[in-house]
């Protein structure tokens, strides 16, 4: 019964020390995607070294974003065992640990043990645990707060590690190099030791008891799960079948089964997975497929120049309206961005004008940030904070399966065309798919409570 009174409840900080958590995700953010964007160029020497061919290198590029996917997949489980923190600390050590050692490689073997499993383990974790702990620590300002990590991240990426990594290269060598930015590595270290527990700056403030928030998993009262924890095993106990049920609670509790199967089953995860995929692939393809069409180096510095513009500038747009976007749903705003690519991709393809095929090319920066910016986000809101970390492991997964699959599928398809537009349209009929069944999904959402009044 409401009686009118209010009581107090517990929320996420939303400032305070979640801005320092912000910077612990930027540092971890900028050197992954530095090393990311720059290992081809960083560990030349050492591919030469280890007598590594061509085959053994796309080999290994292909190992380390598998047993990404599968690590990020996994991290949920590993957060009921112990704490963000402690294992944020401890993949951050055995990452910088494994970029140490890469410099003293002598053999392919332990090359793709370092570069390969270690790196994408640790980087799949830290990837994982970031996001989760961005979304714990905001709630009305999680979209401002994931629009500055990606805004700051970029501009450091894009301004000062290309910086860092030739100047690293010129004074110290290869190998070097890699030993330096080994050493830069280690500040994921810092990073991780910033990530204190929710719970020691969760805010206590005045509501009205009709509204409910859920906050019970970033309090993580060990004492509330130890007492449960011991009526389940007098229960299992005192039932012939409690070996069923311990597999069951171990399933259940540890594995996020029904939380994984039923976020699986929704086309969500698909979705987001197909959208980073197409968007990927064509940044990748698209120097390549400009020089088909005979555009000088000039003009394709240019292309890409721009839509790096566009996608920065968007997520300051982000940034600066970020309480005014609230007012719509993050499944809203991704559609939104996926309708902006959709048409930016279609009307390149169909001109032959080159100042016009800029316009649309840096109208795709666009999409670009909304689909890499808003995905967390997409997924916390429809599955919220305390199931985050499993939903964004299966988007991630998917991730992974996704490039794997799809990826030789469209290296064929150029390979039998030789016609780059052709896999441009695949890729957007991709964009297309997506439209179709989430503005299907949005559309019931909003008039189910009609049709059942009806």
């Amino acid at each position: 019964m409401n009686n009118g009174k209010s009581k107090r409840v517990l929320e996420a900080p939303d400032g305070g020390w979640g801005y320092m958590i912000v910077v612990a995700v930027v540092i971890h953010l900028v050197i992954f995607e530095t090393f990311t964007k720059h290992h081809s160029v960083l560990y030349k020497d050492l591919y030469v070294q280890v007598n590594m061919d061509a085959s053994a290198i796309a080999s290994l590029d292909k190992l380390t974003p598998v047993i990404f996917a599968i690590s990020g997949f996994t991290t949920s489980s590993l957060l009921k065992l112990m704490s963000i923190r402690k294992l944020a600390l401890l993949a951050a050590t055995v990452l910088s640990c494994g970029q140490v050692t890469a410099k003293f490689i002598e053999n392919t073997a332990l090359l793709f043990i370092t570069q390969g499993v270690i790196q994408g383990l640790t980087t799949g974790i830290l990837f994982n645990i970031c996001f989760t702990v961005i979304i714990q620590y905001f709630d009305k300002r999680r979209l401002l707060a994931v629009s500055i990590v990606y805004s700051i991240t970029t501009a450091i990426t894009a301004l000062v590690s290309p910086r860092v990594i030739r100047w690293s290269l010129d004074r110290f060598g290869g190998h070097g190099a890699i030993l330096f930015l080994s050493a830069v590595t280690m500040n994921t270290i810092l990073g991780a030791c910033l990530m204190q527990p929710v719970s020691m700056h969760i805010k206590k403030v005045h509501l009205p008891e009709t509204r409910e928030i859920e906050l019970k998993v970033l309090l993580n009262d060990k004492e509330v799960q130890m007492s449960q924890t011991g009526e389940l095993m007098r229960k299992l106990k005192s039932n012939k079948d409690w070996r069923k049920k311990l597999i069951d609670k171990f399933l259940g509790d540890y594995m996020d089964i029904m939380i994984r199967k039923k976020f699986l089953l929704s086309i969500a995860p698909l979705g987001l997975a197909l959208a980073g995929f197409a968007d990927a692939t064509f940044i990748t393809m698209l120097p390549r497929a400009l020089r088909q069409m005979r555009w000088n180096a000039t003009q394709i510095s240019w292309a890409i120049s721009l839509q790096e513009y566009g996608d920065f500038l968007t997520k300051i747009i982000f940034v600066v309206t970020s309480h005014w976007i609230n007012k719509f749903s993050r499944r809203e705003l991704y559609v939104a961005g996926l309708v902006i690519a959709l048409f930016a991709r279609i009307g390149m393809l169909w001109s032959d004008n080159p100042t016009i095929m800029l316009i649309f090319l840096t109208m795709m920066g666009i999409p670009r940030c909304s689909i890499i910016l808003l995905a967390p986000l997409v997924v916390a809101e429809a599955v919220g904070v305390e199931k985050f970390s499993a939903a964004f492991g299966i988007v991630m997964l998917m991730s992974g399966i996704t490039n794997f699959v799809l990826t030789p599928v469209m290296d064929s398809v150029l390979g039998l065309t030789g016609n780059y537009p052709t896999v441009f349209y695949i890729l957007a009929s991709f964009y297309g798919i997506i439209l179709m069944f989430w503005s299907i999904e949005l559309l019931y959402k909003k008039n189910k409570h009609k049709w059942v009044i009806k």
